[in-house]
């Protein structure tokens, strides 16, 4: 079939109308190729940030889950007799001496977890601690030892002040009961390879330095000045008839303060004041120190 010329016309007409709304339409739609990249780019890295997020979701998940395992009972209660009763017959199956444990009023954060703290008083020898660390990080409870001191007595025996804390937890597994697991925290496989490592050295001799070959002059070593506050550290924080109260070790002296808020001390030749003392912390002359975590008090 053939146009006329008006058919024609019109069909030029509307092709190039089209072309016009093309033209117009084209890059109110699109985008240059540059920011299609951004674009994606910019998807990408979200996604990628939403995959990561994902992952520590189910390792946290797969964390809790361990820890609801193995925390102590869901009843307080519960929870408070039977570690403590582990924790008395662990001591005296190592052969403490003089044993005392001092539970401390449970804390509760935030419905989250809630936290037994026991401090262990006693008398042993080195092998008998290692023992009972060995035997401590073995159990498969939630719980950690937070601090030790540990005075000499004589060149075998020492006084032991032990801080322990225990997490029960809301979904705890155990009900009545503790976990009966068994931990892999340790590194070393066996007692003895403790024993070789610790109880075979002597921990608390004074250094023998080496002594050059004959005929070589040996070198004056240079006097050492020792700062006490680099040597003393805040290892237990416990209640006296409900007022708190900090322990602070040195170790150059052996000595133990034990300091309530307000109080002035001396350490050495430095005066500090104690601002506050918290639950597992101490502010002293406005410097936090947190009880086990091995910090100095040097300010």
């Amino acid at each position: 079939m053939t146009l006329n010329k008006r058919e024609k016309i019109f069909a030029v007409v509307v092709g190039v109308l089209a072309l016009v709304a093309l033209y117009w339409l084209w890059p109110s739609n699109q985008k240059p190729l540059a920011e299609l990249r951004k674009d994606y780019d910019d998807i990408s890295e979200k996604v990628k940030l939403k995959e990561d997020q994902v992952q520590n979701l189910q390792k946290a998940k797969d964390r809790l889950a361990v820890w609801q395992r193995i925390a102590l009972p869901s009843d307080l209660k519960e929870a408070a007799r039977q570690y403590n009763a582990w924790l008395t017959e662990l001591a005296h199956d190592v052969d403490f001496k003089s044993v005392n444990i001092h539970p401390v009023d449970p804390q509760n954060h935030r419905n989250i977890y809630t936290a037994f703290s026991f401090t262990v008083n006693c008398q042993g020898t080195l092998g008998k601690l290692t023992q009972f660390l060995y035997k401590f990080y073995s159990a498969g409870h939630l719980h950690k030892i937070r601090s030790i001191t540990i005075t000499p007595k004589s060149s075998t025996d020492f006084d032991l002040l032990i801080a322990v804390e225990a997490l029960s937890l809301p979904g705890s597994k155990q009900t009545d009961k503790l976990s009966a697991e068994k931990s892999n925290r340790l590194k070393l496989a066996s007692l003895e390879a403790y024993n070789k490592a610790i109880v075979d050295r002597n921990l608390f001799a004074a250094y023998t330095q080496t002594r050059n070959p004959p005929g070589e002059r040996e070198k004056p070593s240079p006097p050492s000045k020792v700062d006490p506050l680099q040597f003393s550290y805040l290892t237990a924080i416990i209640e006296a008839d409900g007022i708190p109260e900090a322990w602070l070790f040195e170790r150059t002296t052996g000595e133990t303060l034990k300091v309530h808020e307000g109080e002035e001390f001396t350490i050495g030749k430095v005066k500090a004041k104690v601002n506050r003392i918290g639950y597992n912390d101490i502010e002293i002359d406005g410097k936090t120190h947190t009880v086990g975590y091995g910090n100095n008090l040097k300010m």
